[in-house]
């Protein structure tokens, strides 16, 4: 009588095909979920600091409006520490991003010109994106760039910033993620 079913190395052979598929395709998550994060962070401080330069050209409730980066708050007032917390809406940034800049952006009732403004960075796992709030009030998203050891091999390597397309090619001579562990300089290529 012949019995069906598979055999150790049968089942054993399917294990190991996937884990190759799990070991090859975790890292790809990852990789999305902070790219992912940033993208998201990066959206919301946009919307939330675009809107308060509507309210505030608008004159809505007869005051300026502001966005806290650091706890993610659309508030009415001229600063985050003498807002009214009635008109309060939430924008937040994602755990695990970490943000770099002005910690608050507030705007002139009627003409939207920035009280802050500046250069915010949002990084997580070596995917960074920045926005830049100019004069008016308008937001501009620069293109995500990636920090790198380039050439690690050579001295410890160099810390940089690179476009998300130019990477490709770093990898292939040896380069990796991350910033390089002796060199504390950041420097951009495109």
């Amino acid at each position: 009588m012949r019995r069906e079913g598979f055999t150790l190395i049968e089942g054993l052979l399917v294990l190991s095909i996937l884990g190759v598929f799990a070991g090859v395709s975790m890292p790809m998550y990852y990789r999305y979920q902070e790219r992912n994060n940033v993208s998201l962070a990066a959206e919301n401080a946009t919307e939330g600091i675009n809107r308060a330069c509507i309210l505030s050209q608008l004159g809505e409730h007869d005051s300026g409006w502001g966005y806290s980066i650091t706890y993610g708050i659309l508030y009415k007032g001229s600063s985050y520490d003498t807002r009214d917390t009635a008109y309060d809406e939430s924008y937040p940034v994602f755990g695990g991003v970490s943000v770099t800049g002005p910690d608050e952006i507030a705007f002139h009732k009627l003409t939207c010109e920035p009280i802050g403004a500046g250069s915010i960075t949002f990084e997580d796992g070596g995917v960074t994106t920045e926005i830049v709030v100019q004069s008016g009030g308008i937001i501009v998203r620069s293109n995500d760039k990636l920090t790198i050891c380039h050439k690690p091999q050579n001295n410890g390597g160099n810390t940089m910033s690179v476009s998300e397309n130019a990477w490709p090619g770093h990898q292939g001579h040896g380069d990796h993620l991350g910033e390089c562990e002796d060199d504390e300089d950041d420097d951009d290529d495109d």
